[in-house]
């Protein structure tokens, strides 16, 4: 099924740009065009990816932001701050919010691709994970799935940090293939998993 992505932003001409690329490659795009929008339709439809403008009227961004992460039924949705201010204070304010990652106006269309890749990415492993939790198969509790770090090439293994348990990572090395020593692949075990990298 392709992935559903929600774009808020309240400049209709920047959420039909958005929604024009997201679709020329089968992605759904859903739209809401201002805050309280964005958070009732993504507790609605609970798309895979929400990419959220910073500067609206009435509620900015950040609080869209934060609100969505306060929610448990949200806080699990990956959020791309869309912004055209580039100041690392923009940036650490977007993170304490709860941003996964960042994309700046105007929007190119590779970072756009490779954002949206490496979150799907993102989501399967998280998915699983909670699946695992609540199995009790994931080797100790954790309360948050695996985070993105902003800061790294998106879709690069150093791109994905976890506090999840290592047990669990390599619960998934072992599904997906026969697992290696650390010495013939090192530093995978420790942050990729399976659904980035085939072990």
């Amino acid at each position: 099924m392709s992935a559903r992505i929600l774009v808020v932003d309240d400049i209709e001409a920047n959420r039909r740009l958005l929604q024009a690329k997201l679709e020329a490659q089968y992605y759904t795009v859903i739209q809401a065009e201002n805050g309280p929008q964005a958070l009732e339709v993504a507790k609605a439809e609970l798309p895979d990816i929400i990419l959220l403008d910073v500067m609206m009227p009435g509620m900015d961004g950040y609080e869209v932001c934060r609100l969505l992460k306060q929610d448990p039924n949200t806080a699990f949705i990956p959020v791309v701050m869309v912004t055209a201010l580039s100041d690392t204070e923009d940036r650490v304010r977007g993170l304490e919010a709860g941003a996964e990652d960042f994309l700046t106006k105007p929007v190119d269309d590779f970072a756009l691709m490779s954002r949206v890749g490496a979150l799907m990415r993102y989501n399967a492993v998280a998915s699983e994970l909670r699946q695992r939790q609540a199995n009790g198969l994931g080797g100790g509790s954790t309360s948050s799935p695996p985070k993105m770090n902003p800061t790294s090439r998106p879709g690069s293994s150093s791109s994905m940090t976890t506090h999840a348990p290592r047990r669990a990572l390599r619960l998934f090395c072992v599904r997906r293939g026969t697992p290696s020593s650390r010495s013939q692949r090192p530093g995978r075990w420790a942050i990729c998993p399976a659904s980035v990298w085939t072990c």
